[in-house]
């Protein structure tokens, strides 16, 4: 079966990476419920964060929280939560999402299409605007 994230690890499908190491990939949701969504993936294919091992389980809740604080920089949202849901593609990720309020990551607001879809120009802003906060955060 087709994995999206995996064809996005491979570059088949475009994304606006923010951060990438060996083994962690963060990159902008497509469909974002805020500007500055993020999603952090392993490169390794596992279901599930659930299923990770405890090294690979720490690298990448090291960078959730270094996308969070940089995302918090950025655009100084009133919170930035995370989700780990997982019901959408069958691949271990993190979103990391900047919440004007709880509502912002309620089931129906999510899944509504409520949200206009960013178009590549403004994922780019977005992207230069995280990363431009990276190098001043830590992890």
């Amino acid at each position: 079966m087709y994995c999206k994230f995996c064809g996005i690890l491979a570059g088949e499908i475009e994304c606006q990476t923010i951060y990438e190491d060996e083994y962690v990939v963060a990159f902008l949701d497509r469909s974002p419920v805020n500007p500055g969504h993020i999603l952090v993936v392993p490169r390794e294919h596992i279901l599930s964060v659930w299923h990770l091992e405890p090294g690979a389980y720490a690298r990448l809740f090291k960078v959730v929280k270094q996308m969070a604080n940089a995302i918090q920089s950025a655009f100084n949202p009133n919170r930035v939560g995370t989700l780990v849901a997982g019901f959408d593609i069958d691949h271990a990720h993190v979103h990391v999402i900047p919440m004007k309020c709880r509502d912002d990551v309620a089931t129906k607001r999510v899944h509504s299409n409520e949200w206009a879809q960013p178009t590549p120009a403004e994922l780019a802003a977005t992207a230069r605007a995280i990363q431009g906060k990276l190098r001043n955060v830590t992890g």
